[in-house]
């Protein structure tokens, strides 16, 4: 109720206002599922959430098998940097990758949230949404990159005697896992392994729509240009190409997003 009309009808892209309700997960969890948790014989205290745009390959790890990132230079998540094991007590607050198409953050698409210290973060959380009037970019991720990058935040997770790690910013609250591995996009590095998430956010049916459109106008010569090179070329034809050197396409991936695409319609 906090959030202003005029933010609660804005859009940034596709995304909506709709993302912040990620933050009620915790909430969510405590509460209205607390039931499920009990009859299940299952610990509340850490829950995965993803979004709807996801397909599981493998079962999610076990938490003991969980890995996180810890010191990945320009805060780029690699298999060098994060094999190291998650301690039984994190994450302190939550484990999440970073935003391919804005590489300055994290990614809330897929989170594994420590739920009692994102509960007792709540008031805080919300009292920060109002006090910036709610104006983050990319919604709920630029909320969360900015709440738990504040000197405060830092300073109670040191007191709770928690490791934290150090990217190009300055120390940061939460922890972040390999995307290769828990938050892979079709439009990243090919995993060495099959990732226990793939996730179809960012392009969206109509950007593939798009695509199709550029290469049947005979603009894109699948000979003579690379998957990534032409995806490149449809920028002319006013679609969304990719956007920064980190972002590749290959063959199977440009596939599956056809496949989606023929699901979806």
């Amino acid at each position: 109720d906090d959030i202003p009309v005029r933010i609660r009808k804005s859009r940034q892209g596709h995304i909506n206002v709709g993302a912040f309700g990620r933050l009620d997960v915790p909430l969510i969890a405590s509460t209205v599922l607390r039931k499920v948790f009990e009859t299940e014989n299952l610990d509340p205290t850490y829950v995965l959430y993803t979004d709807a745009d996801v397909i599981f390959p493998r079962d999610w790890p076990a938490h003991g098998d969980l890995t996180c990132c810890r010191g990945c230079a320009r805060n780029w998540p690699n298999p060098k940097c994060c094999r190291h094991p998650l301690p039984a007590d994190a994450p302190d607050v939550f484990l999440a990758g970073t935003e391919v198409f804005a590489i300055w953050g994290l990614n809330s698409g897929v989170m594994y949230m420590n739920v009692p210290q994102m509960l007792a973060d709540r008031h805080a959380l919300l009292d920060w949404g109002n006090a910036k009037l709610w104006q983050f970019q990319m919604f709920d991720q630029g909320m969360l990159e900015s709440f738990y990058r504040q000197e405060a935040r830092i300073g109670e997770v040191h007191a709770r005697g928690k490791k934290l790690d150090y990217v190009g910013k300055g120390f940061k609250a939460w922890d972040s896992f390999d995307d290769h591995r828990y938050n892979a996009r079709g439009f990243m590095r090919v995993p060495n392994e099959q990732p226990f998430v793939w996730h179809w956010h960012g392009f969206k049916p109509y950007d593939v729509q798009c695509w199709l459109r550029y290469l049947d106008s005979g603009a894109w010569d699948l000979e003579e240009l690379t998957i990534r090179d032409g995806l490149q070329e449809t920028k002319k034809g006013g679609c969304r190409g990719l956007l920064n050197p980190r972002m590749q396409m290959h063959e199977c991936s440009l596939a599956a997003y056809l496949d989606l695409l023929a699901a979806n319609e």
